[in-house]
């Protein structure tokens, strides 16, 4: 049944290559926005749990 559905399509070679590309720029931004955290943002996120009723300011405030 799946093979009837896929077979009218038209370059299908290349949508393996599109997804590929997709996950690694996705990793990749990950892994980067990870790396440029800055220490303070961690603790405060890991906090965040523990604190009851604490306002958490936006940066520049």
């Amino acid at each position: 049944m799946f093979k009837n559905i896929l077979s009218g399509v038209e370059n299908l070679e290349v949508l393996p290559i599109i997804v590929l590309l997709v996950f690694f720029t996705f990793f990749t931004l990950i892994v980067v926005r990870t790396i440029t955290l800055r220490k303070q943002d961690v603790i405060d996120a890991a906090n965040i749990p523990l604190n009851d009723n604490t306002v958490i300011n936006e940066r520049g405030n």
